[in-house]
């Protein structure tokens, strides 16, 4: 137990000048002096008044009570570690029909990158996240939030094709996420843009937007996800049967490679799951590392303990002194 405010202890020192105060003061009280005191030899003071000397001690009991409340006791709860500023984060995901190649042992791309993504946003406990959904247009599937709950939600909503999957607007996905983030006052502001594509369809060139989003203080980090080359996705036939038909996939990697260089981040290729996991996690602590943490202590604050008592014990020697002790004139 430590006292936040040891020096108000001296206070304790009054106690004893209170009780000499109070000495000297039943001692120049008026007396009525006898004659004869022989027929009061054997009386005793009785219960009320033996009684009545306690009540002083009682009040200097509750004054040390309070000094030693206001010394603030507490306990020490140890260290907690906080950072001084949170991050905001857009992420921006490719729903081209090219997400739905069979190229991660079983699962399409997009339901891998969707776990992949639930997995690194249910890590996250004190920064605003959104999320950009994008084909040939993009869209805010949900602006930046600290409610997990509901992006996670509005993420498990989204299926290739939930915007036109014929094309992939890279430089439009860009500059969605970057409005997004134009008005944030945090100073860390970051874009995670996903896609397994080349730039094919918007009226914003990649690199254009990565250099608004530069001029905007916004970090881009790009990832290039799947295997480069042929690849299979579920087609339905005319039957209504779904078949694997091939399809080729070309990751414009150049092109993703310049965006994440324009916006000081990095480029990042993963073509299988573990490594898009390995792939959020490293650019999750590239991001932490640049921020400041700062420890505090948790304290228990003990001093209602002492207070409480010390405000019962005046108000019972208030009430004592009034009624059942009371001093007749």
């Amino acid at each position: 137990m430590k006292l936040a405010a040891p020096l108000l202890l001296a206070l304790l020192l009054a106690l004893p000048a209170l009780w000499r105060w109070r000495r000297r003061g039943q001692a120049a009280e008026a007396t009525l002096r006898y004659s004869d005191l022989s027929a009061a030899a054997g009386a005793r003071p009785g219960l009320r008044v033996r009684a009545r000397a306690l009540l002083f001690p009682l009040r200097l009991l509750a004054i040390g009570l309070l000094v030693l409340g206001l010394a603030r006791p507490r306990t020490d709860l140890g260290a907690e570690t906080v950072t001084a500023e949170g991050i905001d984060i857009m992420l921006a995901l490719d729903a081209s029909g090219s997400m739905r190649t069979v190229d991660y042992g079983g699962d399409d791309r997009f339901h891998i990158v969707k776990r992949v993504v639930q997995s690194f946003v249910q890590g996250i406990t004190s920064d605003r996240v959104g999320l950009v959904i994008f084909g040939a247009q993009a869209f805010t599937q949900c602006p930046l939030t600290l409610d997990y709950e509901v992006l996670l939600n509005l993420l498990a909503d989204v299926e290739v094709g939930s915007v036109d999957e014929t094309r992939t607007a890279i430089g439009n996905a860009l500059a969605t996420a970057a409005g997004r983030l134009e008005q944030s006052s945090s100073k860390s502001k970051v874009v995670i843009l996903l896609t397994d594509g080349e730039n094919n369809s918007g009226k914003i060139d990649p690199l254009t937007a990565a250099r608004g989003a530069a001029a905007l203080g916004i970090k881009l980090y790009t990832v290039g996800v799947g295997k480069e080359g042929m690849g299979y996705a579920p087609v339905a036939d005319e039957s209504g049967n779904t078949r694997l038909m091939p399809m080729q996939t070309h990751i414009d990697e150049d092109t993703l490679r310049q965006v994440a260089r324009i916006g000081g981040g990095e480029y990042f290729r993963a073509e299988d799951e573990d490594t898009l996991r390995q792939v959020y996690n490293r650019i999750w602590k590239l991001e932490r590392t640049k921020f400041e943490a700062k420890a505090y202590r948790r304290y228990r604050e003990l001093f209602p303990l002492l207070v409480w008592p010390a405000l019962g014990l005046l108000a019972l020697e208030v009430l004592l002194a009034n009624t059942w002790l009371a001093r007749v004139p």
